[in-house]
């Protein structure tokens, strides 16, 4: 569980991708040249789902759910594995994701904050899957909530804030399209829930 903190300490910075590990030099894997200092592996995005739920100061609720599978939706998604030296890093649509690989086949990280006011954040960010030469998984999990009665105005837009930079960090096309289109609405909300999966195959 993270807190956040007024002076926003950062005990694992998401914009920030540490990376470690070795490849097998047996993997069955024709991309993979253990004379190389870079190495490659480009992923085709086969699927995407996205579940949100957003509770706001007004008692209302926001749910979102769904499973995107078409060219339309995933076509513009770019998923590779870069390998320099043995060091593993993932880049989504041009940019370092935020996930640290922690060998050649799996990668795991979580994250704690803290922040309090009149008010507390509480939550968790969490991301795991594997990286393999033919496959990709990644889950990515988003729990926040905002604790107390009538919080002050800085701390709620904290709130919203956070929300949004953990999701940046994914750098996926389809959510920005879902914030932008109106679809995902954080203003206001006290309790949001996201749950990302992505899987996909070498191409």
């Amino acid at each position: 569980m993270y807190q956040y903190s007024k002076s926003m300490i950062f005990v694992t910075s998401l914009s920030v991708l540490m990376a470690c590990g070795s490849d097998d030099e047996k993997a069955p894997s024709a991309e993979f040249n253990p004379s190389l200092d870079v190495n490659e592996i480009h992923y085709q995005v086969r699927e995407i789902q996205i579940e949100a739920v957003f509770e706001y100061e007004n008692g209302s609720k926001q749910e979102f759910r769904n499973i995107y599978r078409s060219a339309a939706n995933l076509s513009e998604e770019s998923i590779i594995r870069r390998t320099i030296e043995g060091k593993y890093t993932l880049e989504v649509n041009e940019q370092p994701a935020s996930v640290s690989i922690l060998d050649s086949n799996n990668f795991e990280y979580e994250k704690n904050l803290s922040e309090r006011d009149y008010c507390e954040i509480l939550g968790k960010s969490q991301a795991s899957g594997a990286a393999r030469f033919d496959a990709l998984e990644l889950n990515f999990n988003l729990n926040m909530n905002l604790k107390g009665k009538d919080c002050p105005p800085a701390l709620m837009e904290s709130f919203v804030t956070r929300q949004k930079e953990e999701l940046a960090g994914l750098n996926l096309n389809l959510i920005k399209t879902l914030q932008d289109s109106g679809l995902w609405y954080h203003e206001a909300s006290k309790a949001v829930q996201i749950k990302v999966r992505i899987k996909g195959v070498s191409s």
